[in-house]
């Protein structure tokens, strides 16, 4: 009997790590407390990108946590063409959408979020009104999570970036042949590493 090959699931923490999100192969997205085990919102893929094409994704609250108080779960998705796409998941209703552009890749003033490269890293910060993004051209960028506006990009590899972390709201660290740790306020080189160990 032929082994069926298993489908991956998308994660992620919600900053402070009260919720965990899980993107299902069928395009569901499921929240739950993680000190209850209760399941908060739910949301189905509609006009977002295909599961197939989904990289990564964030998630956080903004303003009050219950739904009865109107708080915002939102909810911002990378594809592996470069776009970034969010959502109030007590809603469903769409609050932007930002597609990977550029005039010239070789110019690093032309470049505007993640052009047809892929975003590898969504992390959100200040209570959820900044999401911070890392595309696989070697670019980070501050965008305003409410309306999608870029505020500043700033270049982090002249490779392509495999992966990227961020665990809270001051430091980057990416991986592209070396691993690179960057401050996020100024956009400044702290530490260069190779995975491996060696200098």
């Amino acid at each position: 009997m032929a082994r069926q090959k298993l489908k991956s699931l998308i994660t992620c923490f919600t900053p402070d790590g009260d919720y965990f999100a899980v993107l299902s192969p069928s395009g569901i997205v499921k929240i739950w407390n993680t000190k209850s085990g209760s399941l908060v919102a739910e949301w189905k893929q509609t006009d977002a990108p295909s599961e197939a094409s989904i990289s990564c994704m964030a998630c956080s609250f903004i303003g009050k946590k219950r739904r009865k108080e109107h708080g915002t779960c939102l909810l911002a998705v990378g594809s592996n063409a470069g776009e970034v796409f969010a959502v109030d998941v007590f809603t469903g209703e769409e609050k932007w959408k930002s597609p990977g552009c550029h005039a010239d890749s070789m110019n690093d003033s032309a470049f505007c979020c993640f052009p047809y490269s892929g975003i590898v890293g969504l992390s959100f910060t200040n209570r959820g009104r900044i999401l911070h993004t890392v595309g696989n051209d070697g670019i980070a960028s501050e965008m305003n999570s409410e309306s999608g506006e870029v505020v500043r990009t700033f270049k982090v590899s002249k490779t392509h970036i495999s992966s990227s972390a961020s665990c809270d709201e001051q430091l980057l660290a990416i991986a592209s042949g070396k691993i690179r740790i960057f401050r996020w306020e100024s956009g400044k080189e702290l530490l260069k590493f190779s995975a491996d160990g060696a200098s």
